[in-house]
């Protein structure tokens, strides 16, 4: 689990999707926790978002970032905070955008990317992937993701 991979070095990524047992205890094994704002609902109804990514910190979350939908993401290290727009698409179904944002993400921090430049990839994979119905059908293709973020450099 966590424990074992946090003891061997590996990085560690929680989609946390809900609050739930032993949420704090996982939060303390995490380097990044990535969650969307929905999660304020049940952690702290009054928190913005940017005070959800520092309450998750505070919590044991090495980082948070914490989605805001077609509005992109904030995050928080306990040091720094930072925020990546969001980009505009033609969706269709936001189903999956959610998974494709992590797995987006993951392959930015396996890359060796900078925090920043691995959350405004995983804004522009989650944004495409709405395009079309259906999770699955709406994953985009890595030159997809590259061809968007060079529209906006």
């Amino acid at each position: 689990g966590m424990a074992a991979a946090r003891k061997h070095g590996v990085l560690t990524v929680l989609d946390a999707g809900a609050v739930r047992h032993r949420f704090q205890e996982m939060l303390g094994l995490t380097d990044f926790a990535v969650v969307s704002s929905d999660l304020a609902d049940t952690l702290s109804p009054e928190a913005s978002p940017a005070e959800l990514a520092r309450l998750l910190v505070g919590m044991g979350a090495g980082t948070a970032i914490v989605t805001v939908g077609e509005n992109g993401a904030l995050w928080s290290d306990g040091g720094a905070e930072g925020y990546a727009p969001g980009f505009s698409v033609e969706a269709v179904d936001t189903t999956g955008a959610g998974d494709v944002f992590h797995g987006a993400f993951i392959y930015g921090i396996l890359n060796g990317w900078e925090l920043e430049r691995s959350i405004i990839f995983a804004n522009a994979a989650a944004a495409l992937s709405c395009r079309r119905l259906s999770g699955r059908l709406g994953i985009p293709q890595l030159s997809e993701v590259e061809s968007l973020l060079k529209l906006h450099e």
